[in-house]
């Protein structure tokens, strides 16, 4: 009696198994080609995928986010889908802990950059930041709204960068007037000892250079004015203090330190930002820069490491100027342009 309905059951199992273990390696056929859906822009088809359960998170065998490659190879209709996504990890970051808000800082996306910022994308966070990476391309809208969303104007990359100092390379004016008023600090050094003047000044903005002295003039006479002294920073009676911990013309950088009494401040520079390098169609490792700065008064020349890295820059150059703490000579390791397909995305190299 119960023999045939079993049977019935039995091949409605294997049916159903079946079909299922067929579905599954259908999604898997097709999840196959996850990255030349991503790469041809094909929404379509990974919109399926998604609902199948494909994870948005899955990253490139160079460790790319599939929704930062999307932004790489330009494709808009899949990114959409992917930051969509509520499993999507919004600040998910690459090898180089870059994250999706840094690349569209970059490229200037502001729309998209506000709703990421609205699903939890972090404004503020250790190392580069999407302020950092705004201000290097000149994104003066981007800028504004990095900064109405609280980013930290002064924030120090891991070589002391300041987003003030990449405005300065990225020779826009408008974006450095808009970080000092928002407080940026023009007499901070990064531990190559340059300062937003310097950087200007390396990609010949001889006036903008001018403009950052004359902030930093002021900046300084009014920590003498606060600090109870005189105007004249000269007077041995005015107990004046030149920026903290040993910046101005006594040192190393201001947020960093350094060493008194003319010698530039020691230590490892790092090569500058190359955020684009990581979103052009095709990626690859540049030969880094980890420059060391000059040590004391009468130090010989900063040698040149030429490490392997993905962050390049210029490295190396002349080292400490002994009287001024100042690097002369010395190679900007700077923010390399990289390949987005225009000059208007390309950075100058540094000198």
């Amino acid at each position: 009696m119960f023999g045939p309905m079993i049977r019935r059951v039995t091949m409605q199992t294997v049916f159903a198994c079946g079909f299922a273990l067929c579905a599954a390696q259908a999604v898997a056929d097709e999840a196959s080609d996850w990255w030349v859906y991503v790469t041809n822009d094909h929404a379509h088809r990974i919109a399926p995928l998604l609902k199948q359960g494909a994870n948005p998170n899955r990253a490139t065998p160079d460790g790319q986010p599939t929704i930062m490659q999307a932004m790489r190879d330009k494709a808009w209709k899949v990114y959409d889908l992917v930051a969509a996504d509520p499993r999507t990890d919004v600040n998910a970051a690459n090898r180089q802990n870059e994250t999706p808000l840094m690349f569209l800082a970059v490229l200037g996306e502001t729309t998209r950059a506000k709703a990421l910022i609205a699903r939890g994308a972090q404004v503020n966070r250790l190392g580069w930041t999407p302020l950092h990476y705004a201000a290097s391309k000149g994104k003066i809208d981007m800028v504004n709204l990095l900064l109405a969303q609280r980013a930290i104007v002064n924030a120090p990359a891991p070589d002391g960068t300041t987003p003030l100092m990449m405005g300065a390379y990225s020779r826009s004016k408008p974006v450095v007037d808009r970080l000092l008023a928002a407080g940026a600090d023009p007499t901070t050094r990064n531990l190559q000892g340059l300062s937003a003047a310097d950087w200007a000044r390396s990609v010949k903005e001889a006036r903008l250079a001018e403009t950052l002295e004359a902030a930093s003039g002021a900046r300084d006479r009014e920590r003498r004015g606060s600090a109870g002294g005189s105007t004249d920073g000269d007077s041995a009676a005015s107990g004046a203090t030149r920026g903290a911990g040993g910046g101005g013309s006594d040192g190393g950088g201001v947020m960093f330190g350094g060493g008194a009494g003319g010698g530039a401040s020691s230590g490892s520079g790092a090569g500058g930002a190359d955020p684009e390098s990581r979103l052009a169609p095709t990626s690859g490792s540049r030969a880094g820069g980890s420059s060391v700065g000059g040590n004391a008064a009468g130090a010989p020349s900063g040698a040149a490491a030429g490490t392997a890295g993905s962050n390049g820059g210029a490295s190396g150059g002349s080292g400490s100027n002994a009287s001024t703490g100042t690097s002369s000579g010395t190679g900007v390791g700077g923010v390399r342009g990289l390949g987005l397909g225009s000059e208007d995305d390309e950075l100058p190299n540094s000198p």
